[in-house]
């Protein structure tokens, strides 16, 4: 995963004027989890679902309600308060419905899930799905301790629930329905890991397993519906039967079930709505990880393959109408109104890849794989106080901007392609890079000049703004992970592989040739930030320990250990003394291997470094920092849709105290700022008082006050002090 850095030509010699407070807040952030059910009433219009996730020993739990037929879901508190992981969910009327999860916890909520009451399931195995015939008469599935087919029965709302469990043969019940009072189904698998269906015919008194046309062992009936005590369906989950992804159908209650058809894919789970009409859908992960929905309206004769917009596991799925709703990892709820011809993104809570400024008021944040599927591009137009989704614009790995015209995003793999806009956003040509080796990061220096890089040493150079890309020779084969330039011509790469075989090269051609600089430990580099063609920085991916040059690498040396996490991911740095770092830790299955992230600053120019942020959740890693442009605010984002800034990260001030005086006289000299390219003077509220040029500026007739000096189109803003 690349972070995403301010592309830099204009520098300023400067020392920071007051230390500033640290003040990173949560502009937005929802607990990204497996959705693992979901409940939509028969008229469509409201609908609840659930799910858990969690790392490092840490579980957390999300739940979202609609009231729209799924246009808009809202994050609601958890039942059980978030901690508590959710595994199905049942409502039968707007009012009264169940969640059910770990621990053998069922919840209720007699108010449209505005308030949820637990009640006394009498176990503490964990629960996997509920099933409601009406507001009084409902069961739930699990796993018994005694490898029993945990099923619990209520007729009274759940104010007593009755246990019909039997067996000793079940490895996981994974869903349980029933078509009438009598006439019920639990599916999963058996000791054996074989797929499995039980049915009752006399309310849960007795269960006899029915027949399957299907492979023994490395298989599990994932989903069972019946729209009729005689006509149901099945689904099959499993990566090792062939062919996978089986559809069962039965028009005799499961006394015969065959195979109807298949999805190909490995975890699929089923909904239907009638005996003609019946989805189901697909996820593989192996190959493509792309997410397949099959439906069927006419009975399973015939089933046509639908493409929603994912790429990760998916488990809910609900059909009524020509409407088809699915839910799935991080939060993504999508639907379609046409029997799954067409589909609308309505949430999600992914894991932000990159956050990048066209303008001080535009702001653009992206997630997305390498499948394309789940491209996603979240975006604000009033500097940042609200953000939308805009699915008109790619999502990708990165999203960088030259100016107000000129940006690019990338789409990470091994056929990595970037799309560009010279019009600010308003259109956008999509460009292969054209490598087979898997390409996760880019970087611009003007319109025409940037670079990809990733796997076995790759770095691609274009010369025409990304629309054709020549490889360079690098003369390394581990991975790069970094490119920075401080000019057209003068640039570095570095990476490596895990803790050692680490590598710094270095052009001043603009990478026609790459010569290797001497490293003072040889660690794999993750990240760059230089202010001028002098003086960098540079972090190991593994531990965070930084690397300092003043001379462009001609000699490089240890400054930091860095922070005690596991990994170091970006550096940006405002100047010589005062930068930020993004770290985390590794994620595990104990603390602290949570995939945390954190923020850490430092102000001697990262020696020593103190956190300043910290994500809420586990696996709430973040991916990069940037400013925002005209303004002193730095922004971050990560998993957990996580979005975090700190608005006064690069020092506004309307009074300067004693150090003005020092600053004046490091910065101006007889009333002159130099710069090393053209750029702007722009006071604190972004209005332009001044063109600057490369070289010397009179700046004597500017009042005094508190400015920023800015690179063409506002790159590599920098902090200045005019005084009497």
């Amino acid at each position: 995963m690349r972070a995403t850095r301010t592309t830099l030509t204009t520098f300023l010699l400067i020392v920071p004027v007051l230390a500033q407070p640290w003040a990173w807040e949560n502009v937005e952030t929802e607990p990204s989890v497996f959705l693992n059910d979901l409940s939509i009433l028969s008229d469509g219009q409201y609908g609840w679902t659930v799910g858990t996730g969690g790392g490092g020993g840490e579980s957390f739990a999300a739940y979202l309600r609609s009231t729209d037929s799924g246009s808009t879901w809202n994050s609601l508190t958890p039942p059980g308060g978030g901690s508590i992981g959710l595994n199905g969910v049942s409502f039968v009327t707007r009012d009264s419905g169940w969640a059910v999860g770990t621990g053998g916890r069922i919840f209720f909520s007699s108010d449209r899930g505005d308030n949820w009451s637990q009640q006394a399931s009498g176990t503490s195995q964990s629960l996997s799905k509920a099933y409601f015939l009406d507001s009084e008469r409902g069961y739930v599935c699990g796993t018994g301790s005694d490898n029993s087919w945990l099923v619990l029965a209520t007729v009274n709302s759940g104010a007593g629930w009755t246990d019909l469990s039997f067996g000793n043969d079940c490895y996981q019940a994974l869903d349980i329905w029933f078509a009438d009072t009598l006439n019920g189904w639990v599916c999963g698998w058996n000791t054996s890991l074989d797929p499995i269906i039980k049915h009752t015919s006399d309310g849960g008194a007795s269960w006899t397993e029915q027949e399957l046309p299907l492979p023994t062992g490395n298989g599990g009936v994932a989903s069972v519906c019946f729209p009729t005590p005689e006509v149901g369906w099945a689904s099959v989950t499993s990566i090792y039967q062939t062919p996978s992804g089986t559809i069962l159908h039965t028009t005799d209650g499961g006394n015969t079930w065959t195979a109807q058809s298949q999805t190909n894919e490995h975890y699929n789970y089923l909904d239907a709505y009638d005996t003609l009409h019946c989805a189901v859908v697909g996820y593989s992960v192996l190959g493509s990880q792309q997410v397949k929905v099959m439906v069927t309206t006419d009975g399973g004769n015939s089933w046509a393959q639908r493409t929603p917009p994912l790429s990760g596991y998916t488990y809910g799925i609900r059909y009524l109408g020509n409407s088809i709703w699915v839910a799935s990892l991080n939060n993504y709820l999508v639907h379609s109104t046409d029997n799954g011809i067409g589909w609308a993104i309505d949430h999600a809570a992914p894991l932000f890849q990159s956050v990048g400024w066209q303008s001080s008021t535009d702001g653009w944040v992206v997630a997305g794989s390498h499948t394309g599927s789940d491209q996603m591009c979240r975006r604000t137009t009033d500097g940042g106080s609200t953000w939308f989704w805009d699915f008109d614009v790619p999502g990708g790995a990165q999203v960088l901007w030259l100016d107000e015209s000129y940006g690019w995003i990338l789409i990470e793999g091994r056929g990595a392609r970037v799309y560009r806009t010279t019009d600010g956003g308003r259109s956008w040509g999509s460009h292969g890079i054209g490598t087979g080796n898997w390409v996760d990061g880019m970087f611009f220096i003007s319109p025409d000049s940037g670079w990809a890089h990733g796997q076995n040493g790759t770095i691609r150079f274009t010369s025409n703004g990304g629309q054709n890309w020549a490889g360079q020779t690098s003369g390394v084969s581990e991975y790069c992970a970094a490119v920075f330039f401080t000019s057209p011509t003068e640039g570095w790469a570095g990476g490596g592989y895990g803790g050692g075989s680490g590598f710094i090269l270095h052009t001043s051609d603009a990478g026609q040739n790459w010569s290797a600089q001497t490293m003072a430990a040889p660690d794999h580099i993750e990240d760059f930030f230089f202010i001028d063609n002098q003086r960098g920085w540079a972090i190991s991916a593994v531990g965070g320990r930084v690397h300092h040059t003043t001379d462009g690498g001609t000699n490089w040396q240890v400054i930091s250990p860095g922070p005690p996490h596991d990994f170091g991911e970006v550096i940006w740095m405002q100047d010589t003394f005062v930068g930020w770092m993004i770290a985390r830790n590794a994620l595990g299955g104990s603390p602290p291997e949570d995939g945390r992230g954190f923020v850490y600053k430092t102000t001697d120019g990262g020696t020593s470094w103190q956190q300043v942020w910290a994500a809420p959740h586990a696996k709430g890693s973040l991916s990069c920092i940037a400013r925002q442009t005209g303004t002193g605010a730095l922004w971050a984002v990560g998993g957990h849709r996580t979005i975090i800034r700190d608005p006064t990260a690069l020092g506004i001030e309307t009074e300067v105290g004693e150090k003005g005086a020092e600053v004046l006289s490091t910065i101006l000299a007889g009333s002159v700022l130099r710069m090393t390219g053209p750029g702007k003077l722009l006071d604190i509220s972004g209005r332009r008082v001044a063109e600057l040029q490369p070289g010397n500026n009179d700046v004597s007739s500017i009042s005094a006050g508190v400015y920023f000096a800015a690179g063409q189109g506002g790159r590599n803003t920098r902090r200045i002090v005019i005084q009497e």
